[in-house]
């Protein structure tokens, strides 16, 4: 089943056709599929899967680092949007429905009895790449950035760090957004996929898909002002 193509929620064949068609006018885009109980992200451009996931049964929302779905368990689970690798399952027993949503990282959650939890992905964190084939780990020798520090759209060093071969690396980002919390120091023991720093919260996180939904700020007046 088809639920999602280039974010925008498919339902019907004629979605499909209708979205599909429109692909070639388009620079990159990404198909999220459900086949027999797994979540599915396929790259269009190369028409080869990214990765999978299994155990996934439905796609919640799409955030800026992370897929979420739920299970056949009906838990809440988060995948890294790039590797498909899982970063957390959580229970939402009670919750008996939820709002597919390709807009944005909003995840909507509701009771049989009609109540709403909202929940969303806030402050994405910058994890530790895979720097060696050998060892999964490595050690802080210094800090190149400070909470508040903005990085740059390109590349923004973060910190240089030892290898256990004894050779030094840089680690850098492309990553957008403003440091709110650094999460590493010198002589900090760090592995792979370890978060280095914590991004502000930004509205860049949540409309990054559908830019033109973004709210307006509108002045509330009296009726017939």
């Amino acid at each position: 089943i088809i639920v999602q193509v280039d974010g925008r929620v498919v339902s019907t064949v004629e979605d499909v056709r209708t979205t599909v068609s429109e692909l070639p006018l388009r620079v990159q885009r990404t198909i999220n599929v459900i086949r027999n109980g797994e979540l599915i992200s396929l790259g269009i451009r190369i028409h080869a899967g990214r990765w999978e996931a299994k155990g996934v049964a439905s796609l919640a929302a799409v955030g800026r680092f992370s897929v979420f779905g739920l299970d056949g368990a009906n838990r809440l689970t988060a995948l890294d949007r790039a590797t498909g690798r899982s970063k957390g399952t959580v229970p939402v027993i009670g919750y008996t429905h939820h709002h597919h949503n390709s807009a944005t990282d909003y995840i909507y959650l509701v009771t049989s009895s009609g109540g709403i939890a909202c929940l969303r992905e806030i402050g994405p964190t910058v994890p530790l790449p895979e720097l060696s084939v050998v060892s999964r780990f490595a050690t802080v020798t210094s800090v190149a950035v400070k909470p508040g520090d903005a990085l740059v759209a390109d590349s923004t060093d973060v910190c240089e760090v030892e290898l256990p071969d004894g050779n030094s690396q840089t680690v850098s980002t492309s990553e957008k957004g403003v440091i709110r919390k650094l999460l590493i120091q010198p002589g900090l023991r760090i592995e792979v996929g370890q978060p280095l720093l914590q991004l502000a919260d930004d509205s860049f996180a949540v409309y990054h898909q559908r830019p033109d939904q973004r709210p307006i700020d509108v002045p509330l007046t009296q009726p017939g002002q």
